[in-house]
């Protein structure tokens, strides 16, 4: 609650000297973009002094660009960890801090950093695996912290795969085909073709590209196609 205090502290002390700032530029000359930051600016004070992060409002796209490079710090999303005995019997705990922080829309992940200690000490996966298989834990704390981080920024990953590398890439979930070939490079988007798509879960099932082909699980997608989580996608285009 304190950290919190002070992240509201920091975004309505730099709105004030802002809006000061504005003030000043108004007095100067009537320009509409000062204009619609000053209104930006008194919108996001008031709603900071009704105890709400800035996060939690909408703003347009052209209002957004007016304040791209400001450091506003409830803006950005919150995780809290919460270092815990047990992983497994930490669910009335993490329910409880939701329902605290349910106003920040916080992301609350449960880790036991003794046990993530003596996972990390064994040599092999295999020990590693059995010791979390013993212990009921379905993964390790980094995987979980990093799958709860992509969630609470809106984003997913998908693959391409080479002869000489593997590449995961990030996006935001919902993202198109072309998008996704965006991220690659614009020349891919621009010259999109299609989308040459397999299932991870079906290509590690299968064991190989030509198996998946042979179980009929090999799919051409075209522009409108919305890229799932952990795609493994060769795109065609032409420039």
């Amino acid at each position: 609650e304190h950290i919190v205090g002070e992240l509201f502290l920091h975004d309505l002390m730099f709105i004030e000297k802002r809006l000061e700032r504005l003030e000043k530029d108004l007095k100067k000359k009537n320009d509409k973009k000062v204009l619609s930051e000053q209104n930006v600016m008194q919108q996001f004070k008031n709603h900071l002094e009704e105890d709400k992060p800035l996060s939690s409002i909408e703003i347009s796209e052209e209002d957004e660009k007016l304040i791209l490079s400001y450091p506003f710090l409830t803006r950005k999303k919150i995780l809290i960890l919460l270092n815990v005995d047990d992983v497994q019997s930490a669910n009335g705990l993490v329910e409880k801090i939701k329902n605290a922080f349910a106003h920040l829309q916080a992301f609350v992940v449960p880790v036991s950093a003794q046990m993530e200690l003596e996972i990390a000490v064994l040599e092999t996966e295999e020990e590693k695996k059995e010791f979390m298989s013993e212990m009921g834990i379905t993964e390790t704390a980094l995987n979980g912290l990093s799958k709860a981080a992509m969630t609470s920024l809106g984003l997913m990953s998908f693959f391409t795969v080479g002869s000489d590398e593997v590449k995961q890439w990030l996006v935001r979930i919902g993202s198109s085909a072309p998008v996704a070939a965006g991220v690659i490079h614009s020349d891919i988007q621009r010259g999109f073709i299609r989308a040459e798509v397999m299932k991870y879960d079906d290509l590690i099932d299968l064991g190989s590209e030509d198996e998946v082909k042979k179980a009929g699980k090999f799919y051409i997608m075209g522009k409108d196609y919305i890229v799932e989580d952990a795609d493994i996608i060769s795109f065609r285009f032409n420039v």
